[in-house]
């Protein structure tokens, strides 16, 4: 499954650098705030803790794969 895409919007954004100081993984640049997608884990922490919702995801992919694989109940399997 490929990374959720992040979304950004500069005009939103305060320069609080939330974001930055809380990324668990140090993935967002101080200067530009972009994610680098090599070290970002999509733990959306940036998202939850930005106080101007400059940041935010698009999850429809990861929605339509938990639907399309998980919504039907499954038997126990024993092994």
């Amino acid at each position: 499954m490929k990374p959720v895409a992040k979304l950004w919007d500069a005009e939103k954004c305060n320069g609080c650098q939330a974001c930055v100081q809380k990324c668990p993984a140090a993935a967002i640049d101080k200067e530009t705030y972009a994610v680098d997608e090599n070290l970002c884990i999509n733990c959306m922490r940036c998202a939850k803790v930005c106080p101007a919702d400059a940041r935010s995801y698009d999850c429809g992919e990861v929605q339509k794969y938990l639907e399309s694989n998980f919504m039907e109940r499954r038997e126990i399997e024993r092994f």
